[in-house]
């Protein structure tokens, strides 16, 4: 998968993925495989990771599936595509001149899901890695910050092949703030509601086209 932004602007967003999915249903399990390269502006970073997954039956509709993912971040600066007053200022010269910094990062997830509904929590870049760029006496640093998300949701069947799945979603960065996303699919019950007009008033049956049942 590549993406480009804005193309028409220098240093405009670029990423690249690569996604590698190997599961193996016998054993319940699965391994990954995911690269991705992002590119804005002179700052390019690379996102390499491993990953394994378990699925646990621990009920006859319900099942508990773990993840965990370790990988490399490594992130390198091109000044020749940087716009500066002064190439002598020591922070431009502590990322010109030092070479690309790379560090281990760790993600984890729980996702579970029954007959009539779901949840799950996921936490990323648990080791908080920090990038430090020295040039002498001078340093630029930054940490990035660690995500936690959590998700729950509700299935809905509203009959005639429609189900509804309202959910709930919050993130955390650092754990000092955070934000709040709530779906409905508001579409789905309005398309729901048109049918029942069409099948009650006019005694027609309706079909819904195959995406609309998901």
């Amino acid at each position: 998968l590549y993406n480009k932004m804005f193309s028409a602007v220098p240093g405009s967003p670029q990423t690249t993925v690569l996604n590698i999915a190997m599961p193996v249903p016998s054993k319940n399990t699965g391994y990954g495989l995911y690269y991705m390269r992002e590119r804005v502006g002179f700052s390019e970073m690379h996102n390499a990771y491993a990953t394994y997954a378990y699925s646990l039956p621990i009920a006859s509709t319900t099942n508990l599936n773990l993840g965990m993912s370790v990988g490399v971040l490594s992130q390198n600066f091109d000044m020749s595509k940087a716009v500066y007053i002064s190439g002598n200022d020591p922070i431009i010269k502590s990322l010109m001149l030092t070479p690309p910094v790379t560090r281990a990062d760790l993600r984890a997830s729980a996702f579970i899901n029954g007959e009539k509904w779901f949840g799950g929590v996921a936490i990323s870049r648990l080791s908080k890695p920090r990038f430090d760029y020295i040039y002498y006496n001078y340093t630029s640093t930054y940490q990035m910050q660690a995500q936690a998300s959590l998700l729950f949701g509700y299935n809905i069947d509203l009959g005639n092949d429609i189900l509804l799945k309202p959910s709930i979603y919050v993130s955390a960065y650092n754990f000092d703030y955070y934000r709040v996303h709530l779906r409905f699919q508001p579409i789905y019950f309005l398309l729901y509601l048109l049918i029942m007009m069409l099948h009650n008033y006019f005694r027609v049956r309706v079909y819904l086209p195959q995406h609309f049942q998901n």
